[in-house]
């Protein structure tokens, strides 16, 4: 039970809960970059090639500022579609590695976020926050921010990202 007043005379609340503060882990060194992954986890297509989705020019110019030197982002035919390809015969380092960690395959229901991405730094965990946002986030007629995902395990890794954040 809560004890002594929770208003004052003027109807001010006098007592509050702090909010807790993001969790500090270490920074690590990932193959893809996390606004990346953010992005291809969101509106991305990674089950039979690597490609994302977006009418945004500048975020396709920052992911293909942000993927390893060799891998370009492509226009693809598609009006909003882009492609994150390697000249032909070349290995793609992204499409590899995202197979190592399990997602490339996946549909869009079977998305996850992979537990070293979860671990990460605070900027890191903000990155891949914003590129998720940027893609399947929006902010409602009350300024609440929202993600939507059919994918439950992504929709959970979401959860955890904002809570290890403070939210």
């Amino acid at each position: 039970a809560i004890r002594g007043k929770l208003r004052d005379a003027a109807n001010n609340r006098t007592t509050c809960i702090p909010m807790v503060a993001p969790i500090a882990f270490s920074h690590k060194n990932f193959l893809i970059d996390p606004y990346v992954l953010g992005v291809l986890l969101g509106d991305g297509c990674i089950k039979w090639s690597v490609t994302f989705t977006t009418a945004d020019e500048d975020l396709a110019k920052f992911v293909a500022e942000a993927i390893p030197s060799g891998v370009r982002v492509k226009k693809l035919n598609q009006k909003y579609s882009y492609g994150i390809r390697t000249p032909p015969g070349q290995p793609n380092p992204i499409r590899r590695h995202l197979k190592f960690l399990g997602l490339f395959g996946k549909g869009s229901g079977h998305k996850f976020i992979p537990e070293e991405y979860l671990i990460a730094s605070i900027e890191q965990r903000v990155s891949l926050l914003q590129g998720l946002l940027d893609t399947d986030g929006y902010i409602s007629k009350e300024g609440v921010i929202q993600f939507s995902s059919n994918s439950l395990m992504l929709a959970n890794g979401v959860a955890d990202i904002v809570m290890s954040l403070g939210g």
